[in-house]
């Protein structure tokens, strides 16, 4: 993956509950619980951001070796996108 950068998408509406996050996608009705890192990284999705960035906020966080975070957040970010939880920002 590049450095493109994300955000969450307008389809979907989200709470937090505690440090828990529970979304749910406007067209398709799927509803998402997420808690944690995915939490902490849809929190970091409120603004635009890449991979590269979001990895280093975790890294400040939690104890995880440099490139399984990326691999993680990689995965994340493809699951999200799949989804339709957020989408590329336009450059």
């Amino acid at each position: 993956m590049t450095s493109e950068k994300y955000r969450r998408s307008n389809d979907a509406l989200f709470s937090s509950i505690g440090n828990d996050i529970v979304a749910l996608h406007v067209h398709n009705g799927h509803c998402y619980g997420m808690e944690n890192v995915t939490a902490h990284v849809w929190n970091l999705l409120g603004e635009p951001a890449d991979i590269p960035g979001i990895c280093d906020r975790l890294l400040e966080i939690y104890e995880v070796e440099p490139a399984t975070c990326r691999s993680e957040v990689e995965r994340l970010i493809m699951q999200f996108r799949s989804e339709g939880l957020i989408e590329a920002v336009p450059a």
